[in-house]
């Protein structure tokens, strides 16, 4: 169920480089919020800022966090935001993640900012007793986030760098086909549809189950928009927003 609130901005921190961490207090929103999900925030600052899509990467009771990358206007004005700010926020928002696939091992795949929406999949899989695998692609060591919060969860963590210089070089594809033993019957994956559509490949090749979240461009969040329309193996147009973010990658990408 989707609901409109103010929310009180409890911690904001520089994490790393230009990415930020966000916790807000939102009764409401975080109360109804699964694995896969995101908000739209909207921002006040004189010129009609279109409200910015970020991916939920934990709750804790009334607290929802975000985790996201200064790229615009938008994220730069919600960086300089301090506790106790209030911002507006419309959540939760989309079709999460099938955290109901029955596995007893599970392989979580993020690419750079695509990373934080799987952190708190991991912590609902690994409460259900699941074994858990995270593989996370960045550009370089100082964009490698959550890897200590994820071997926290008891998560057993891969990083790929694309210049070597943190754990594995190159991207989280080479990084799978290099690694055979990383291989469960049920994946999660979250990042640039490039790297999503590599990891469908080798989802086909290697018989694993595969859902993929989207990452699109989005004005509204609520369907009514048709900014974030991403098209099936069939050809069908399907809206990001409400029919996923999360999609199964072989319906969605077909055989890739």
């Amino acid at each position: 169920m989707k609901h409109l609130e103010n929310c009180e901005i409890i911690t904001s921190e520089n994490i790393k480089s230009d990415i930020y961490k966000m916790t807000l207090k939102t009764p409401q929103i975080a109360k109804g919020s699964k694995p896969g999900q995101f908000v739209m925030i909207y921002l006040d600052n004189g010129v009609n800022l279109l409200p910015r899509p970020i991916s939920i990467a934990d709750v804790d009771g009334e607290n929802l966090t975000i985790i996201y990358h200064v790229v615009g206007d938008g994220t730069k004005k919600l960086s300089q935001m301090k506790k106790g700010d209030i911002v507006r926020i419309l959540g939760s928002l989309g079709n999460g993640f099938d955290v109901d696939a029955k596995s007893e091992k599970a392989l979580l795949i993020g690419g750079g900012i695509g990373t934080p929406p799987m952190y708190l999949l991991a912590r609902h899989l690994i409460s259900l007793g699941v074994e858990v695998d995270v593989v996370a692609g960045f550009r370089n060591m100082d964009q490698v986030i959550l890897q200590k919060e994820f071997e926290a969860l008891g998560a057993k963590v891969h990083i790929a760098t694309d210049d070597g210089s943190a754990g594995f070089e190159g991207n989280v594809v080479e990084l799978l086909n290099n690694n055979p033993q990383i291989n469960h019957q049920v994946a999660y994956a979250c990042g640039p549809t490039p790297m999503l559509k590599g990891v469908a490949g080798w989802a086909k090749e290697s018989g694993t189950k595969l859902f993929v979240s989207l990452e699109e461009r989005m004005a509204c969040g609520i369907g009514a928009c048709f900014a974030c329309i991403s098209k099936n193996k069939d050809g069908v147009n399907k809206k990001v927003c409400i029919d996923g973010p999360v999609f199964e990658a072989k319906s969605h990408f077909g055989e890739v």
